[in-house]
């Protein structure tokens, strides 16, 4: 287990839900870093993300490309222990990965290791195995990470890919909130896939 008071933490955030988790992450007692908007993103979430930087007062990197080698100088300088993805589309390279001190945590939408890659909500209906929701920390395969925290998104028998999609984001969105403070303060024990 880490543990320390409380560990340097910067997000990557995207589309609905990064916005929301930024939202509310915001006013927690944690500082935050810095935040880094994705250059993909629609400009109506990133506007919520700049907003709710600008009210707190945490530095915004505007479409931001966290491989960049002035993204990686970034967070060396910053001495950030855990980077978080919240709901980050690109995938992150080895360098960047190596440049916090802990790791990258990513919030994924599957019950890994099963459903790693995109859209493991359809593969876990399609293949019927469990499903759930993840937070991990990446490495340099796809969503092969160490586990930090899970919860299982049971599928009803008349549910579509689109009721399965939305309960997986709720459900990932209230993981990490439940679990936000554990990483803010390295209260976790990371498990091996």
């Amino acid at each position: 287990m880490v543990s320390r008071s409380s560990l340097r933490i910067a997000f990557c955030a995207a589309n609905d839900i990064g916005s929301r988790v930024i939202e509310r992450v915001v006013k927690d007692q944690f500082p935050i870093a810095f935040i880094a908007t994705c250059a993909d993103d629609s400009a109506r979430y990133e506007e919520v993300i700049a907003k709710a930087a600008d009210a707190h007062n945490i530095p915004l990197l505007r479409h931001a490309n966290p491989n960049s080698p002035e993204f990686i100088e970034f967070i060396k300088e910053q001495e950030i222990d855990i980077m978080i993805l919240a709901w980050w589309p690109g995938i992150i390279k080895a360098a960047a990965i190596a440049a916090a001190r802990i790791g990258w945590l990513n919030m994924h939408p599957s019950l890994l290791p099963l459903g790693r890659g995109k859209h493991p909500y359809y593969w876990s209906m399609v293949e019927g195995v469990p499903h759930g929701v993840s937070l991990h920390f990446i490495d340099a395969g796809i969503d092969t990470g160490p586990i930090l925290f899970q919860r299982e998104v049971p599928i009803e028998m008349t549910d579509t890919g689109e009721d399965v999609y939305r309960r997986s984001n709720e459900a990932l969105f209230e993981l990490f909130l439940q679990h936000y403070a554990d990483v803010a303060t390295g209260q976790f024990t990371p498990q091996p896939q």
